[in-house]
């Protein structure tokens, strides 16, 4: 009997489980879906109890919705890598590759409280070209980007520029193990 505080803490992954250490993890990681639970001050009264246990996501998920703007036909999206958050407010200088579907891309990664822009890399296909175009720009960031939030980038490419001309932050409550970006 007495009072306890639960937690429960997962990779969202059978493959990689993760590395506790007298209670506390290892340090968190891009691309890693961590889930999180908790349940402070239990009252504990009897040798068995019930609870219910829904984890949370405790990264961020950023899909980047690409269109075409004026003078352009968009055939595909061949990649899309960002830098990513690290902690202390900063930018990885180590690309993270992220997931596609058709013209969606999204990534996985750690909150942040960083405002100036993430720097997002996209190759493309357009107007029947065959060699690839590269595009690199800064995805602006609206004030944090927050865990357990979707934070879903309009994206439109005007020939040799993107611009984003909103963003849409959401519950994040859905993910699609293979990598594929879904809006929540």
């Amino acid at each position: 009997n007495g009072s306890y505080n639960m937690y429960a803490f997962s990779e969202n992954s059978s493959v990689y489980p993760p590395d506790l250490i007298d209670g506390i993890s290892a340090p968190l990681k891009n691309g890693i879906d961590y889930l999180w639970w908790e349940n402070l001050d239990q009252d504990v009264t009897t040798s068995q109890i019930h609870m219910p246990i829904v984890f949370q996501h405790v990264a961020t998920q950023v899909v980047v919705d690409l269109s075409a703007g004026d003078g352009i036909k968009l055939d595909s999206l061949i990649s899309a890598s960002i830098l990513p958050p690290t902690p202390g407010a900063t930018y990885d200088t180590t690309p993270l590759t992220m997931g596609k579907n058709g013209f969606l891309t999204q990534a996985i990664v750690l909150p942040t409280k960083a405002t100036h822009p993430m720097s997002l890399t996209l190759q493309i296909l357009a107007d029947g070209e065959t060699t690839p175009r590269t595009y690199t720009v800064g995805i602006p960031i609206p004030g944090k980007l927050a865990g357990g939030f979707s934070y879903v980038f309009s994206a439109i490419i005007d020939g040799n520029s993107v611009s984003f001309p909103n963003v849409s932050i959401k519950d994040w409550t859905k993910v699609d193990e293979s990598g594929n970006p879904l809006y929540p």
